[in-house]
């Protein structure tokens, strides 16, 4: 049997998209949030990486405490200009800029 999708490993195809609008929406959402706490913990160790005492904040070990604290229900909507990062999530025609 062939598979009726499109096999694009770069990118969402608009086709795709529209097929199953909800499933890339939620995908991307919790894409938006991963790479909102991965931001927000860079952040804090910028500012708090080591202290006095010597502690070094691990981003990795930071990332993973805050992220599985997050549920569904708290995951904000993208903005609208939003793009991911990651070039599997992002639409056919979208550009990630820093």
């Amino acid at each position: 049997m062939k598979n009726p999708m499109k096999l694009n490993n770069n990118m969402i195809t608009k086709e795709d998209y529209m097929a199953q609008k909800p499933y890339w929406d939620y995908q991307r959402k919790v894409e938006y949030n991963r790479e909102k706490v991965l931001k927000g913990c860079l952040n804090i160790i910028k500012h708090f990486g080591e202290t006095e005492d010597g502690f070094q904040l691990e981003q990795g070990e930071l990332f993973e405490r805050l992220w599985n604290e997050i549920t569904p229900a708290d995951y904000d909507e993208p903005e609208s200009d939003w793009v991911p990062e990651k070039p599997e999530l992002r639409i056919e025609g979208e550009t990630y800029t820093n």
